[in-house]
């Protein structure tokens, strides 16, 4: 709900100021279409695959996966390239 799109709308101003770069702005729309697009998969495979892994498994594994990809994803979100002050101070002009 309220914190998913929160997320989805910093995800996406996020993916806009790094595009700002010369060399990545002709690809813009196809990173954040991209971007959404693997989005809806995710809403689509993750119940699925949930379902799976609880029946083969049970809920306590389910859960224990939930909490790895999670972690995972934690850790990956730390090696992300901060945006230059300079970029978001230009985007936020226009």
């Amino acid at each position: 709900g309220f914190g998913s799109s929160l997320a989805s709308a910093s995800a996406c101003a996020y993916l806009v100021d790094l595009t700002e770069r010369h060399h990545l702005r002709p690809y813009r729309g196809l990173i954040v279409g991209a971007q959404g697009g693997l989005i809806a998969v995710g809403y689509v495979l993750g119940p699925a695959i949930g379902g799976l892994l609880t029946d083969a498994f049970g809920a306590q594994t389910a859960y224990c996966v939930v909490a790895a990809l999670t972690a995972g994803c934690a850790a990956l979100y730390t090696t992300l390239p901060e945006v230059p002050a300079a970029v978001c101070a230009a985007a936020a002009s226009t």
